[in-house]
């Protein structure tokens, strides 16, 4: 430490280490080096980022695309229902109405034959439903029959009896 002309301590400035600021050390080399690797790196980096940020763009314009094929998928295929529907109620409209025209043609007046009509519709919707039904309860039954057979068969060894 030094005293200024006041007598107040100071430090004293610390001399430069040998060869900085000269031009032609072996120190002066080797920071040009590093700096040039550095930079290399550092540009590499970028460059890393730049491919990352496009990866990111071409992910996200699939994923975009992917929706909106999907959003097609839907809308056709729900017009597709919609149409199959429309023809379904239309092609059961023209059944009902031949049958009753036809019931009116045996029977001679027109109500008898739209009310015959109407009847054997709801009679032939009644046994279709119930048909359905009878075929998933059985359906149902075999599943779980098999389900509590092979834990039964874990469990001792053996099967159920039917």
């Amino acid at each position: 430490m030094t005293r200024d002309p006041e007598g107040v301590a100071t430090r004293a400035p610390s001399a430069p280490p040998p060869g900085a600021g000269e031009s032609g050390g072996p120190e002066a080399e080797h920071g040009t080096d590093n700096d040039e690797a550095w930079s290399a790196a550092f540009e590499q980096l970028r460059e890393i980022g730049r491919d990352l940020a496009d990866f990111a763009d071409v992910s996200l314009e699939r994923a975009r695309l992917g929706v909106h094929a999907g959003a097609f998928r839907l809308v056709a295929v729900a017009w597709m229902a919609l149409a199959a529907a429309a023809a379904t109620i239309v092609a059961v409209y023209f059944l009902i109405e031949g049958l009753a025209g036809g019931f009116a043609a045996l029977f001679g007046a027109p109500w008898a034959g739209r009310l015959a009509g109407g009847l054997a519709a709801l009679l032939a919707l009644a046994a279709v439903t119930l048909l359905v039904r009878a075929r998933a309860r059985r359906s149902n039954l075999e599943r779980l029959k098999r389900k509590y057979e092979q834990r039964r068969r874990a469990r001792s060894g053996k099967g159920v009896a039917s």
